[in-house]
């Protein structure tokens, strides 16, 4: 359909411009997809919409794991870049702990991401959705994003940057800690 290939061209209509001008591509491409997302349940039929969905989730999936396939091919050097430079046991702290942040504000950030829209609904307009149990926002909290976006912007950072190497290891040992603490559970 040629609707579902216009949108899966979106991003680089965008992107390559705002390159070109020295911009920032990934925020148009950002600003562009929610521009289009916003207007696709106007703009398609319901149909449609449901298969434009299905295209991209399915594209969402691939992306996702050529970015941990990329961190795999990227994560020996990095080993190397770290090799006998830091103690084993300071990283595995510093792992702990920034993971340990990372869950804590995941968690944290949910009961006001929860409650506080629908307080200031019902605050302007008088009604609101219910307030979900606090059981159904822990559980979300939980079992929330992984990381993938760090990921990529570790992936990114560039090969110039002091440190490079260490926060590519320790975005990739958080992301792993909460793949396989947080995901098992």
């Amino acid at each position: 359909k040629t609707n579902i290939a216009i949108t899966l061209l979106t991003p680089y209509a965008v992107y390559l411009p705002a390159e070109h001008l020295h911009l920032s591509g990934v925020l148009a491409s950002v600003s562009a997809g929610l521009w289009v997302g916003s207007r696709c349940s106007r703009v398609f039929s319901r149909e449609l919409y449901a298969e434009a969905r299905a295209v991209w989730e399915m594209m969402e999936f691939l992306l996702n794991g050529l970015v941990f396939i990329l961190i795999g091919f990227a994560l020996p050097v990095v080993l190397d870049e770290l090799d006998g430079a830091r103690d084993v046991g300071l990283l595995c702290a510093w792992t702990a702990g920034i993971a340990g942040v990372v869950i804590a504000a995941r968690l944290v950030w949910m009961y006001p991401g929860a409650y506080l829209p629908r307080f200031l609904d019902r605050v302007v307009t008088g009604r609101g959705d219910p307030y979900p149990p606090w059981r159904h926002v822990t559980v979300v909290g939980w079992t929330g994003m992984r990381g993938v976006v760090s990921l990529a912007a570790a992936l990114a950072l560039p090969r110039t940057l002091p440190e490079r190497g260490l926060i590519q290891f320790l975005t990739f040992w958080v992301i792993f800690a909460t793949l396989v603490g947080q995901g098992l559970t």
